[in-house]
């Protein structure tokens, strides 16, 4: 009867053992799990706000085109993207000058 009973409670010592073992594995696999969303999502919006909207040119009126053509003309090294925003900004121009509208001199 003895040898029943401490039987009984080694299973029952390994299946807590083992219960807790399973619970904390779920909560370490849920937890990691969450981490590496948190991780790709900060790294995500880290990505999309170094990524510099380019303003459409044809929504800007003539003065404000002037002014931002003219500030493209005093950058002495422009990065990439500046590059490309002057260029747009320089085809608005040339687009204006062509229906008659000399905006950019």
């Amino acid at each position: 009867m003895k040898l029943n009973y401490l039987r009984t409670l080694r299973a029952n010592s390994t299946i807590k053992k083992r219960y807790k073992l399973s619970v904390n594995l779920t909560f370490y696999g849920i937890s990691m799990l969450v981490t590496r969303i948190l991780i790709l999502l900060f790294l995500l919006f880290s990505l999309i706000s170094c990524e510099k909207t380019m303003q459409d040119a044809t929504e800007l009126n003539t003065i404000e085109l002037r002014k931002k053509w003219r500030e493209c003309a005093y950058i002495s090294s422009p990065s990439n993207n500046q590059k490309q925003i002057c260029n747009q900004y320089e085809k608005e121009c040339n687009d204006r000058k062509d229906k008659g509208n000399l905006v950019c001199y």
